[in-house]
C-alpha cells in the first residue's frame, strides 16, 4: 500500500497534472475507488487532506475487517486528534456499502469510528452485494456532489 501511494502522490497525480488541463490543487483533486481501490481512496485521502477534498469509499472500510489492517495504522485517528480542522479540510467524506456486501462489517465500523471521532461525512446502506452494479450505482449518486 504504501509504494502505490508514493505512486500515486509522486509520480502518477504530477504526470495527469503535466499533460493534462487540471486545477492542480486540492481544493479541486478528489480521490475515489471500490472494493479494495475503495479502502486505498480512503486511507490515501484522509492520510493526505494536503493533496486531496474529497474522499469516496465504495463496499469497503477503512476499519474493523481483517483486510483494513494490511493498509497500516487507522488513518481516522490521526483526524480525531483535531476533528476541527480535518472538517474543515474535507468538502466530502463520502461511504456507502450493500447490506448484503462481504465489506459492509468494515463500512459500518468506518461510519462508528467517524461519528465516534467528529468527522463529518455521508454513510448510505443500500441493497446489494459487493458487485459492479451496485458501484454503478454509486458513481451516479456520487458524481454529482464533486466539486460543488
Amino acid at each position: 500500500f504504501a509504494l502505490y501511494e508514493r505512486d500515486l502522490l509522486e509520480d502518477i497525480i504530477p504526470l495527469i497534472d503535466g499533460r493534462y488541463r487540471t486545477l492542480a490543487n486540492r481544493a479541486n483533486r478528489a480521490i475515489v475507488g471500490f472494493s479494495m481501490g475503495g479502502m486505498q481512496a480512503g486511507r490515501f485521502g484522509l492520510g493526505n487532506l494536503d493533496t486531496f477534498s474529497h474522499v469516496g469509499v465504495m463496499s469497503a472500510g477503512l476499519v474493523g475487517n481483517p483486510a483494513s489492517g494490511a493498509g497500516g495504522p487507522n488513518p481516522i485517528d490521526a483526524l480525531a486528534a483535531d476533528a476541527a480542522a480535518a472538517n474543515k479540510k474535507l468538502k466530502l467524506l463520502w461511504i456507502a456499502c450493500g447490506v448484503d456486501d462481504t465489506a459492509m462489517a468494515g463500512a459500518r465500523s468506518t461510519h462508528e469510528t467517524l461519528e465516534k471521532a467528529g468527522i463529518r461525512h455521508t454513510f448510505l446502506e443500500t441493497p446489494g452485494a459487493h458487485h459492479w452494479r451496485v458501484w454503478r450505482n454509486y458513481l451516479h449518486d456520487l458524481a454529482p456532489l464533486l466539486f460543488r
